[in-house]
């Protein structure tokens, strides 16, 4: 599918030298980047079968975290990794 963005120069700049580096088009590159973004993990968080009523899961034996709270770590941490890959926060 074609599309027609405008990226910030900054973007603009990192997409062209990352293109430039591994040999692909900045097409190829941008896909690769939004892939790296939304790809679903390999090993999904499971959710215990009898559940209470606070919709949490537990992490580890004693540990329990509410959907809020993994939903903001997963939040973190897909920011880090767009800052890992030189996206800056605005």
């Amino acid at each position: 599918m074609r599309l027609t963005i405008s990226l910030d120069d900054d973007l603009y700049g990192y997409v062209k030298s990352l293109a430039r580096s591994e040999d692909l088009s900045m097409s190829q590159v941008v896909n690769k980047l939004i892939r790296r973004v939304v790809e679903v993990p390999a090993h999904p968080i499971q959710v215990p079968s009898a559940a209470s009523p606070w919709q949490g899961f537990a992490a580890r034996p004693g540990v329990i975290i509410h959907r809020d709270e993994a939903q903001r770590m997963e939040e973190e941490e897909d920011l880090a990794r767009l800052e890992a890959l030189g996206f800056k926060k605005k």
